[in-house]
């Protein structure tokens, strides 16, 4: 009876963290009607262009706006601090039929690493 109590105390936790986690997203994660999220792009900023804030990179045509975190080396910046040429990593969305970007990552940007290998007996 004790053991029943107990797994059934236990779901319920489990439902409740699961239900607050789901609705207690970030406000820049959570998507408005109409967005859709696009993913990340790589590679150098071309055709940087201060009047409309945008800029492109792997081919795409990005936008930023206010909500836009744009860093260089892990240090925050302006758009109007970005150049040509630049290597960067950018992570975006589409609203409205065109691309923003969420995130700028310029420089450094936090190594990827691999995950633990198993050793062999």
């Amino acid at each position: 009876m004790n053991r029943n109590f107990t797994t059934l105390r236990a779901a319920a936790l489990l439902a409740a963290f699961v239900f607050c986690f789901a609705t207690s997203m970030p406000a820049f994660a959570q998507k408005k009607q109409g967005e859709k999220g696009a993913g990340a792009l790589t590679g150098p900023i071309t055709n940087v262009n201060k009047a409309d804030k945008t800029f492109a990179i792997a081919g795409r045509q990005v936008g930023v706006d206010a909500t836009t975190i744009i860093t260089r080396d892990g240090n925050p910046i302006n758009f109007e601090d970005i150049k040509n040429g630049e290597q960067a990593s950018v992570s975006t969305f589409t609203q409205a039929d065109k691309l923003l970007a969420v995130s700028v990552k310029i420089g450094k940007v936090a190594a990827i690493v691999p995950p633990p290998t198993k050793k062999k007996k």
